[in-house]
């Protein structure tokens, strides 16, 4: 049994790197170098897709890829 405690970091945004389906808006405004102000703005104005499941907002990660200018396979 090992006791290393050592903190893994998330990997950092890159082709390599796995996507979750959703994120939070609070997520997607770090990826995107946002305020969550400017994510909101975005999805009001139907440039940002948003997802609710319950009272929660959550963004499609390939929509912020999209937003990023990155190619998305869906």
């Amino acid at each position: 049994m090992s006791l290393d405690h050592t903190p893994t970091r998330a990997p950092k945004a890159g082709p390599g790197r796995r996507w979750p389906l959703l994120m939070s808006v609070r997520e997607a405004a770090f990826e995107l170098g946002l305020s969550r102000r400017r994510i909101y703005q975005m999805i009001h104005a139907g440039e940002l897709e948003m997802v609710k499941i319950g009272k929660a907002s959550r963004v499609p990660s390939a929509a912020v890829r999209r937003l990023a200018g990155e190619k998305v396979d869906e």
